[in-house]
């Protein structure tokens, strides 16, 4: 069995502020450190972000890094009630070292932009046409807006179940099932809705995503929600259905970018802190300017 230590980035407004009196901000839960990203005495909590740290033992890299963050997952989804305030490492920088080996991998996102979607003629069609009719109710628009703007996909997910609702509304409030399987086809219907083990269902009442639930449900809602509006509300295709990543959002739109490197100078040790600020110092490839590239089939073998 290897030894492992992984460092994560956890992005927060939260301020560590545990033990600040007798040092540096600091507390252990979960088996996992948990150190503040900046702190000094002179000029406080800086960063926005905490360093969580844990030395894992375990067969592979692959199940070290899973049972890390497992844990990771457990502290911080309990530290966002208790801090009151936004706290997430799904979409931060990571490094991982071997103690026996001289290799570590650094995972960084890079933030991709956000890209715009043309607005023409048939879209404006499409306006006046829903303007003028009162066939589709206004809660779906706003649940629709709602789901558009939000960033976690469990939230966006249930607010696109409750836009659906309101769609399948009749004036009297009562609600007409049977076009559920009209709008998302019966297999993803019976995904969603079946009364047992329905997505939504689970979701609604305190059951997570869990493991098997591996289709992007979003992007599988949203295209059927776009075919039902062309092919029956509007008899046209004036809505694109082909749009690549559709709710684009300004937020959260980023790639990532692994390395494996190799320490090569003393000043540069392999700690996150020291990879990050490599990383942010190197041109557009973000290749690795203090230490040394190493190829994935030979740091695998050292792993």
């Amino acid at each position: 069995m290897a030894r492992y230590h992984i460092q994560y980035k956890v992005k927060t407004l939260v301020e560590n502020a545990v033990g600040a009196t007798s040092g540096e901000p600091s507390f252990t839960a979960g088996s996992i450190t948990f150190t503040h990203w900046d702190f000094t005495n002179g000029h406080g909590w800086n960063g926005d972000a905490w360093l969580a740290e844990c030395k894992v033992e375990s067969n592979t890299v692959d199940q070290a890094l899973a049972e890390f963050e497992e844990n990771l997952s457990k502290v911080v989804s309990r530290a966002s009630l208790i801090g009151q305030a936004f706290i997430q490492y799904r979409l931060q920088p990571f490094l991982v070292t071997r103690e026996d080996r001289d290799v570590a991998y650094f995972s960084c996102p890079v933030d991709l932009g956000s890209v715009g979607l043309m607005f023409q003629e048939n879209e404006k069609k499409a306006l006046d046409l829903l303007l003028g009719s009162s066939r589709v109710r206004e809660e779906f628009f706003l649940y629709w807006n709602d789901a558009v703007n939000a960033t976690g996909y469990s939230s966006k997910l249930l607010l696109m179940f409750a836009a659906v609702d309101a769609l399948i509304k009749r004036p009297d409030g009562t609600r007409d099932t049977i076009l559920r399987p009209t709008i998302l086809g019966q297999d993803l219907k019976d995904k969603i809705y079946d009364r047992t083990n329905g997505l939504r269902n689970r979701l609604v009442h305190g059951e997570y995503l869990s493991p098997t639930d591996a289709d992007n449900y979003v992007e599988l809602v949203h295209k059927k929600i776009i075919e039902y509006f062309n092919n029956v509300i509007f008899q046209d295709k004036l809505i694109e259905e082909g749009v690549v990543q559709p709710q684009r959002h300004f937020l959260d739109n980023y790639g990532i970018v692994g390395r494996w490197i190799r320490q090569s100078d003393d000043a540069w040790p392999l700690t996150l802190k020291k990879a990050i600020e490599d990383y942010e110092a190197a041109e557009a490839d973000h290749f690795p300017q203090n230490y040394k590239s190493v190829d994935d089939a030979e740091a695998r073998t050292d792993f």
